[in-house]
Formats: C-alpha cells, sequence, structure tokens
C-alpha cells in the first residue's frame, strides 16, 4: 500500500488534468496486455496504473482515497457521462 505518481501514457477524457497526479494504490496487479493502458506508475518498474477503452475505465490505484486528485478523476468520469 502506497502513494505513487501516475503518468500517463495516453491522453483520455478519463485522466485530464492528471499527469503526475499521486493516488493512493492497495494493488500491484500488472496485466501482459498493454493495448488500451492510459497511465502507468513505477514500482519501481513501469506498471499499468490505469486502462480505458471507449466508455470503460479502469484503476489500479483507489480514486475514492486519493484526495482531490480523486476527486478530479471521478468528476472527469460525470463529465464522460453529459
Amino acid at each position: 500500500m502506497q502513494w505513487n505518481q501516475l503518468e500517463v501514457v495516453r491522453p483520455t477524457p478519463m485522466l485530464e488534468g492528471l499527469d503526475r497526479a499521486w493516488m493512493y494504490f492497495v494493488h500491484s496487479y500488472a496485466p501482459s496486455d498493454e493495448t488500451h493502458r492510459v497511465a502507468v506508475c513505477y514500482y519501481p518498474t513501469a506498471i499499468t496504473a490505469a486502462v480505458a477503452q471507449d466508455n470503460l475505465w479502469a484503476t489500479q490505484f483507489h480514486p475514492e482515497k486519493s484526495g482531490p486528485h480523486g476527486q478530479l478523476l471521478l468528476q472527469n468520469f460525470v463529465q464522460s457521462l453529459r
């Protein structure tokens, strides 16, 4: 469990305004398929932190425990529904 900094590797509405944001992680799952990877963090090598495909978004970190940056991600989600 720790805080890690995101590195956005592909622009997406999901991560608007969140490049280099610190997020709270409880997992270190590393999928082998990087096709839909939109952000990484380093633990100590690059692992997938977030994926997005169309209207499906998934994160390794917990937005609800990530303070203002997590709140911004959730706001980005709500905005994408409009």
